[in-house]
């Protein structure tokens, strides 16, 4: 006797990996999932560091194409300068990629009834 599974979870890593497009068996896990009907979902808490991350990656990225060192782009990854333009895109990517894109991700609110 099987199990109907009606959602999923979806942390940091994979929501990563399938943003990037860098791991095959995320394609496959979310291919066979939406083939059983079966919903994707994730947290606040999951959205904010794949945003961070990728505005971090977009920060080093532009650091070193102004050919900055390594330790000075290190030093100064707290403090991002980023322009609301370049913050903007990485949101838009992110929405477009994960909530309007081919898994249609739906955020978990907790409760104090789980």
């Amino acid at each position: 006797m099987g199990r109907n599974i009606k959602s999923c979870y979806l942390d940091t890593n994979i929501l990563l990996d399938y943003l990037r497009d860098r791991d095959k068996s995320t394609f496959d896990f979310i291919k066979t999932a939406k083939e059983k009907e079966i919903n994707f979902v994730t947290s606040h808490f999951a959205i904010f560091e794949v945003l961070d991350l990728e505005a971090q990656d977009k920060f080093i990225f532009k650091e070193l194409k102004n050919k900055k060192s390594f330790d000075e782009i290190r030093r100064n990854l707290r403090y991002r300068d980023l322009t609301e333009r370049e913050l903007e895109n990485i949101y838009k990517k992110v929405r477009k990629n994960l909530f309007y894109g081919d898994i249609s991700l739906k955020i978990h609110y907790l409760s104090a009834e789980g």
